[in-house]
């Protein structure tokens, strides 16, 4: 299951998510977890996600790359957000994610959800939010899967309609 590990993003990244954001938008995919990646004109735009996020008025976070050990591939986003407000609480979630789509069915998703709850769990963290479509079941059942193995308590959110608190 350790096939990625998790990095901040840094300027030696630029080409491959940049890549990562053309194909996410040939598919006609959302950005979960990719910290606006898809509202910035520049890599160096997005990078700057203090400068941004004060703008916006986002919550502050710690944005990941789920990188393949092997090839050092980036294989997809994981955003940790460090409060919730009204929206996220309803909506988002403390965790959002995405893997890029030809990478997708291969286990990637879970271990950086399981990877991203460690360092939840370093930042001091006993319980986590983590939102899905009640549509999306496996993005509920990776939720539950890494919760489990990584021993901390997930409240996971479907649609606003079921909720399910793991500790």
């Amino acid at each position: 299951m350790n096939n990625l590990i998790l990095i901040t993003p840094t300027k030696e990244h630029e080409s491959q998510v940049m890549e990562f954001r053309e194909e996410m938008l040939k598919n006609g995919e959302g950005f979960y977890g990719c910290s606006g990646l898809n509202s910035v004109s520049s890599y160096d735009d997005w990078l700057d996600f203090e400068g941004r996020f004060k703008c916006l008025g986002w919550i502050p976070s710690a944005t990941y790359l789920g990188i393949r050990i092997y090839d050092g591939k980036l294989i997809g986003m994981i955003d940790l957000r460090h409060e919730l407000s009204g929206f996220l609480l309803k909506y988002n979630g403390q965790i959002g994610y995405s893997v890029r789509p030809s990478e997708r069915k291969k286990g990637y998703a879970c271990q950086m959800l399981f990877l991203v709850l460690k360092k939840a769990e370093n930042f001091g963290y006993k319980k986590v939010l983590v939102c899905c479509n009640k549509a999306n079941a496996q993005s509920a059942s990776f939720s539950i899967l890494s919760a489990i193995i990584s021993g901390t308590a997930v409240l996971v959110a479907q649609a606003l309609e079921e909720r399910l608190q793991i500790s």
